[in-house]
């Protein structure tokens, strides 16, 4: 794939979209709980698995958001000396906010 400025701008655009909607799908769930006290973080099959307060659904969607400026830091800084480098870190942030968006629609199906 030819690294260029067209391509790193549709995979910030990527990024940015997901984390945009992860953070949005965060907050429906965050007005949607009535009593701000708890939302169900993890439920498997036996029932419900963990309970947490509702504002620690925006925990995941900000530490992740803290990894990927790292690495577009890290490939900011690696673009001169190693092109293929920075390719598979603007890439592993495109994977980073994917699954971040699925676990927050996880989390959005799961309180609705």
């Amino acid at each position: 794939m030819i690294f260029n400025k067209k391509t790193i701008i549709i995979t910030y655009l990527i990024i940015g979209l997901l984390l945009l909607a992860s953070f949005f799908l965060s907050y429906l769930v965050y007005s949607n709980n009535y009593d701000h006290l708890s939302v169900i973080l993890h439920y498997s099959p036996s029932g419900v698995d963990f309970l947490g307060s509702s504002f620690q659904i925006f925990y995941l969607p900000a530490i992740g958001s803290f990894f990927i400026l790292l690495n577009i830091l890290l490939s900011i800084y690696l673009r001169k000396k190693d092109s293929f480098l920075c390719q598979n870190f603007l890439w592993v942030n495109v994977l980073i906010s994917l699954m971040i968006f699925m676990i927050v629609f996880r989390y959005f199906l799961i309180n609705r």
